[in-house]
């Protein structure tokens, strides 16, 4: 019995390379076809086990995979037989290739267990008494997956996943007599990567035949074309009219469409042709303006020059920053686990260094306390850009591009300093910055906006286009990349930096700012696996 369940995954992994790692290489030649460096791929396949638990399929399934992927145009680096160290050095060296590719795969195809609550791929060396010796022996998954959620740079490359990795145990015998761990047949869930998808062939704590047919569908979709969506959907239920007992599973969210062959996504439908506006939104007619540093504003940085025409289609911006209570509505629905909460805090200011504070999560406070329900309509904060850009894909929209957001800031492109208004004087009426109420030295004492944090979405004067908060309130994570020199070289039409850099860009200025902060040409950033006690998001579409 053996689990057909294949793992692509990003390769950014920090381990060593051993000097003699290509001994137990096969064939890694780079695919001619693949002039344009858009894919590569790791295959590890485990027959023959030193101790005990040969297996029969995974090399020739290797080698057949490997032929179906090289006549894609795709590179693949491919290891049979691995031992332990072996193991992490082919992963390590498959690591340091992986910055030239667009999109990356790891398969591995062997013998894998979980074992009180955790998943490991098992090296043919492994030979472990108790569950003690597990970690030391197996390479576990959980572990694999927190350093690619550490590499901020490569973590933003799509990345497909499926582990064939869910046969008969033979340990799970030893293992309980010792009374040292658990062994539950199969695998156990996984949270998957940033820009990722993992695949089961079956349901977690489940195992499958090892004649099951999912890896030759797998391969034949591929072979045929398209993009991993429809692939996986189609294999999913040629499985199940096999054997419905078999039921694959699939975690994580992809980002970004990633397709097999000549096959190119069709272009999405014109905006301007969607025939009402979705609740909660606004539509921003398109145009031309002038992006950037308005002329006369002195307190502009360098980031926001030069000021440079930019023409924008049709979008819709959501009128308000998404609330507590919106969030809490998505966490209810998908179990999604926040940033701040697997890293333990968020970050605040401390006068003069962003620390994170211990046990602060989306439910609470700019102080880090946890919020009545009576504030869960104020702004989500302490999100990162990953929480954001989830929650946005499960709404079935996405985060503003920097240009859309200044653009609907000021009310289609007009030359205001502010969304709404281009009076200092007046911005207490259209805005949530550190005004009388605020406990920070720099705030304004001539200014009441009535709020010392955050205040409930839509407490103050829209701008024209009847759209709330785009001043002060929370910092609004956008979907580029930020770059101080991006104006000097982005395009004219629809700019969206995609070049992958360490920061997120924010818009908008909090609470916590003076009004120069809040202007509608500023320009911030965060790394987007941060949580900042300032930032929130509203959504575009």
């Amino acid at each position: 019995m053996r689990n057909a369940c294949l793992f692509c995954l990003l390769g950014i992994l920090f381990f060593s390379l051993s000097a003699n790692a290509q001994s137990y290489y096969r064939d890694w030649v780079p695919s001619r076809k693949n002039t344009n460096k858009d894919k590569i791929a790791l295959i590890v396949a485990n027959n023959y086990y030193e101790n005990n638990g040969d297996l029969i399929k995974p090399i020739p399934t290797a080698r057949k995979l490997k032929k179906v992927l090289e006549r894609q145009g795709i590179d693949v680096l491919v290891g049979h037989d691995l031992n332990r160290r072996q193991f992490v050095n082919i992963v390590g060296d498959f690591g340091k290739k992986v910055p030239n590719y667009k999109a990356v795969m790891i398969f591995y195809m062997g013998h894998g267990f979980q074992i009180n609550g955790k998943n490991y791929l098992i090296p043919v060396d492994a030979n472990p008494e108790n569950a003690e010796d597990v970690s030391v022996e197996a390479v576990s998954v959980d572990y694999i997956i927190t350093k690619l959620n550490s590499a901020d740079l490569y973590a933003a490359k799509p990345k497909i996943m499926v582990l064939d990795a869910c046969r008969n145990n033979p340990w799970q015998k030893k293992f309980k007599s010792t009374h040292m761990g658990t062994i539950l047949e199969g695998l156990t869930d996984l949270e998957a990567p940033i820009n990722a998808e993992i695949f089961y062939t079956t349901q977690k704590n489940s195992k499958v035949a090892d004649d099951n047919p999912y890896m030759e569908y797998f391969m034949n979709e591929v072979e045929k074309g398209g993009c991993i969506e429809v692939i996986v959907k189609k294999v999913s239920r040629r499985v199940r009219r096999n054997n419905p007992e078999q039921v694959p599973a699939r975690y994580g969210l992809l980002e970004d469409d990633l397709c097999f062959g000549n096959y190119k996504p069709p272009p999405p439908p014109p905006i301007d042709i969607i025939p009402e506006t979705p609740e909660g939104m606004v539509l921003v007619k398109g145009g031309s303006f002038m992006m950037g540093c308005l002329e006369g504003d002195t307190d502009c940085q360098s980031d926001e020059k030069p000021r440079h025409e930019v023409i924008l289609s049709d979008f819709y911006m959501s009128k308000y920053e998404v609330t507590v209570s919106e969030f809490e509505a998505f966490i209810n629905a998908t179990a999604y686990k926040t940033d701040a909460e697997k890293s333990g805090g968020s970050y605040i200011w401390n006068g003069s260094e962003w620390t994170k504070k211990e046990g602060v999560t989306w439910r609470c406070d700019t102080k880090g306390n946890k919020r009545p329900r009576s504030e869960y309509n104020h702004p989500v904060i302490h999100v990162s850009w990953n929480d954001a850009n989830a929650y946005a894909r499960w709404k079935g929209a996405r985060l503003p591009t920097e240009a859309e957001w200044e653009y609907a800031a000021r009310s289609r492109g007009q030359n205001q300093k502010w969304a709404g208004t281009s009076s200092e004087s007046s911005l207490d009426s259209y805005g949530n910055f550190c005004d009388k109420n605020c406990s920070e030295s720099w705030k304004k004492e001539n200014a009441n906006d009535g709020y010392e944090g955050t205040a409930p979405v839509g407490s103050f004067a829209s701008n024209d286009l009847g759209i709330y908060d785009m001043t002060g309130n929370v910092w609004e994570w956008c979907s580029d990349w930020y770059e101080s020199d991006y104006y000097q070289k982005s395009p004219k039409s629809n700019p969206k930096n995609t070049n992958i850099k360490k920061y997120r860009s924010l818009r908008g200025g909090s609470w916590y700012n003076v009004p120069r902060l809040c202007r509608t040409s500023n320009r911030s950033s965060g790394i987007p696996t941060y949580t900042y006690y300032v930032a929130g998001f509203r959504l575009a579409q």
